[in-house]
């Protein structure tokens, strides 16, 4: 989760350009995390009590995470660039909201389906392997996004930048994945 939190921050600053505001823009990537985190661990919940390879399948989630991330940063620009022509016509009204709310919630509803998928897995793996509760898993899930909230806002976005703070999560993911993938047979 720490990565993700990253990405949550550094959408929010960035799709702030998109709708003009950071209320609007904060409101959008919440909505659209929420409804990903919590439609990826259901979907992927059923998926990872019946799956052999867990391990395998978190991996290629991380995989998947680091390339949507990453495709994000032109896609935010394209969605700035739909946001200027649109203007002249919607200026101020309740469509052109819509509208952008409506772009953002597409473009974000994948990867933050897949950071919800992780959840189910990292339990099953986690409680298999260690005996650990379900509760220890989530305080330590809770604890990384915590400082992943606060390393993407007051660390890597002021001394990185929006696109490499972006970048740099993705790295994460590509890490994360490459651990998992090679101990996938432990």
């Amino acid at each position: 989760m720490f990565s993700s939190l990253v990405y949550e921050v550094a959408w929010s600053r960035s799709l702030a350009l998109v709708f003009g505001t950071t209320i609007y823009a904060f409101t959008a990537v919440l909505t659209a995390f929420m409804a990903g985190l919590a439609l990826g661990a259901y979907v992927f919940g059923r998926v990872a009590d019946r799956t052999k390879t867990p391990v395998l399948l978190f991996a290629k989630l991380e995989f998947a995470l680091a390339a949507s991330g990453v495709l994000l940063i032109p896609l935010f620009d394209l969605t700035y660039r739909v946001r200027l022509a649109l203007f002249s016509q919607l200026q101020g009204s309740s469509a052109m909201l819509f509208i952008m709310f409506s772009i953002v919630f597409l473009l974000l509803i994948v990867p933050a389906g897949i950071m919800g998928a992780t959840f189910p897995l990292m339990t099953k793996i986690y409680s298999r392997n260690f005996g650990r509760d379900i509760s220890d898993v989530y305080a330590v899930d809770t604890i990384f996004a915590g400082a992943g909230a606060l390393c993407g806002g007051f660390l890597f976005l002021p001394y990185l930048g929006l696109s490499q703070t972006i970048v740099l999560a993705a790295a994460l993911n590509l890490l994360a994945g490459l651990v998992l993938y090679q101990g996938r047979e432990r």
